[in-house]
């Protein structure tokens, strides 16, 4: 198999781009439902459906104070305890074989590769190892791990990726999905942006923001733009 891929360090985003949110989240909600279930006289799985039904019709931020107004018998739970059973459970997600197979061809080709993600250490964490994510690419950088005001759009993790890798700028490539913080520091940089726009991310609609250079629908259109399609074969 011929790889010609254009860039030597392949940066990607985790949530909605290596995995779907929406993925975890239901996975969470499980482990909530089940968390307030053994705690109180209430079913897990009216809670859970209760949640997902939620999150399906557009609510964020205040999912879990709803359960303490839907289900009276939880309010003995502090929502601190829900928030913490959420980003602590281990998920029950996983990367599409269609992902792995790049990841693979990537490694195959000789390309560095590593991932960047915001959002609460633990559950960041809890991801990465749910989906073995160490063990499929080079370096994992949690950006909450130096504190949120490091989260994406600021380029401290950007900057640590090239120099662990000695790239210059225009080695590297980000793999994001969401326009309003992804691409705004790999540009600024001279990175090379690439959107991938796939089923069931939650920014998959949204234009606004700053673009990336290039667009993949999918992962087929993800793959010939990083040179491992069916095509090198």
């Amino acid at each position: 198999m011929v790889i010609h891929c254009p860039w030597r360090v392949i940066v990607w985003d985790l949530d909605d781009t290596l995995i779907l949110e929406r993925d975890f989240v239901r996975s969470g909600f499980r482990a909530v439902a089940a968390h307030v279930a053994g705690r109180c006289a209430v079913d897990a799985g009216a809670v859970s459906d209760f949640l997902w039904s939620g999150f399906e019709s557009g609510v964020r931020g205040n999912a879990f104070d709803r359960v303490h107004e839907h289900f009276p018998e939880t309010r003995s739970i502090p929502v601190a305890a829900i928030v913490e059973a959420y980003r602590t459970h281990c998920p029950d997600i996983q990367i599409t074989d269609e992902a792995l197979l790049i990841l693979r061809r990537l490694r195959q080709a000789g390309a560095a590769q590593a991932a960047i993600t915001d959002g609460p250490l633990a559950g960041q964490r809890s991801k990465a190892d749910a989906v073995g994510l160490n063990d499929l690419i080079d370096l994992v950088v949690f950006t909450d791990e130096w504190g949120r005001e490091f989260w994406k759009p600021h380029d401290r993790a950007f900057l640590t990726v090239q120099e662990r890798f000695g790239a210059a700028p225009g080695d590297c490539v980000y793999i994001g999905d969401n326009p309003s913080k992804d691409f705004v520091s790999p540009r600024a940089l001279g990175w090379g942006s690439i959107r991938l726009r796939r089923d069931g991310q939650l920014h998959a609609a949204l234009e606004d923001g700053t673009p990336a250079e290039l667009t993949a629908r999918g992962w087929n259109e993800l793959a010939e733009l990083l040179g491992v399609g069916e095509e090198t074969i």
